[in-house]
Parts: structure tokens; C-alpha cells; sequence
């Protein structure tokens, strides 16, 4: 794979967790599960020390889904912004071909 290949495919995942977290109600139900699980700290006194880091690696992966759902929103929103300014130069094109 190329480089831009690589990266299209790092693009279209991250739109992929922000599509479904973030625009279906599932996706926002399961978010908020997680949340109530997962979010905090990973440690409380007394625990095992195993417990504790397999609380913190399943609080890391809660924390990876938010940061990919983020990501795709702002790779959503810039192909939003840039599609509007290349239908208004093609407007301009179509009025000065006339």
C-alpha cells in the first residue's frame, strides 16, 4: 500500500467510528455504557495490582473508541466544508462560461 492509500484508509476508519457512535442511536447508547463502566479512575486502594492495570488497558480502549469517534467528526466536518467551495467554483466556471 502507498502512503496516500494508508492514509485514506486511516480516514475512512476514523469517519467509520464517528459515523456509527456518534450519528446512530446505538452507537450513543453503547458510548454511554462504556462511560458508566469505564470512565475514572482504574484504581482503588486495596486492589491487586492485575486488577488494577486490566481495569486500565479496558479504560484505555474506551478511551481510544472517544478519541477515533473525535477524529472522524473533524474528517467529517472538513469534507463538509470543502465540498460547498468546490460547488461554488463550479459555479463560477458554469456563470463565466456563459
Amino acid at each position: 500500500m502507498t502512503d496516500e492509500e494508508i492514509e485514506r484508509e486511516s480516514i475512512r476508519r476514523l469517519v467509520d467510528y464517528a459515523s456509527f457512535f456518534h450519528n446512530s442511536p446505538e452507537g450513543r447508547r453503547i458510548l454511554s455504557y462504556l462511560r458508566d463502566s469505564l470512565d475514572g479512575n482504574t484504581y482503588r486502594p486495596g486492589m491487586d495490582a492485575m486488577e488494577t492495570a486490566y481495569r486500565a488497558g479496558r479504560r484505555s480502549v474506551y478511551l481510544d473508541i472517544l478519541a477515533a469517534v473525535g477524529q472522524g467528526e473533524e474528517e467529517i466536518e472538513a469534507a463538509n466544508v470543502v465540498k460547498p467551495q468546490l460547488q461554488e467554483a463550479a459555479m463560477s466556471v458554469a456563470i463565466e462560461d456563459l
